[in-house]
């Protein structure tokens, strides 16, 4: 059987992956706690969304959960996305990408839940893969 945690994380992803930015925000706590990629720290569930709305303006991402478990109100996921380049990303956070560049990044995040909603997150990078087209 699949721990609720779990269940509420592939529904998160599936609504992530659907770009439906309106929903994301009701995964989270009013205030959180999340540190992402560079050490960047987000305090507000629409920061999240500024964030990942940042990134899709230069490229698609795609979220896949590659393991994830939950105990109490831990959770831990590894994720692979799949960013491909739909424009010139010279700030892009893990290096300058070219339009048409690929991007595999293997992450681990680690949750804390409040009331059954994502509270608390850090995420670690264990591996990038660079597709580059030049």
């Amino acid at each position: 059987m699949i721990h609720p945690a779990v269940a509420m994380l592939h529904d998160y992803i599936d609504t992530f992956n659907a770009g439906d930015f309106d929903r994301l925000v009701t995964f989270y706590c009013r205030e959180i706690d999340f540190v992402v990629s560079k050490g960047t720290v987000l305090t507000t569930p629409h920061q999240v969304v500024d964030h990942y709305r940042t990134v899709q303006m230069t490229s698609t991402r795609t979220m896949r959960i590659d393991d994830a478990f939950a105990n109490g109100d831990r959770l831990a996921a590894e994720f692979i996305s799949d960013f491909r380049f739909i424009e010139d990303a010279p700030e892009f956070p893990s290096g300058a990408a070219a339009k048409g560049d690929r991007l595999m990044v293997h992450t681990f995040v680690h949750y804390r839940l409040l009331d059954g909603l994502l509270w608390r997150a850090r995420s670690a990078t264990l591996e990038r893969t660079w597709q580059r087209t030049t």
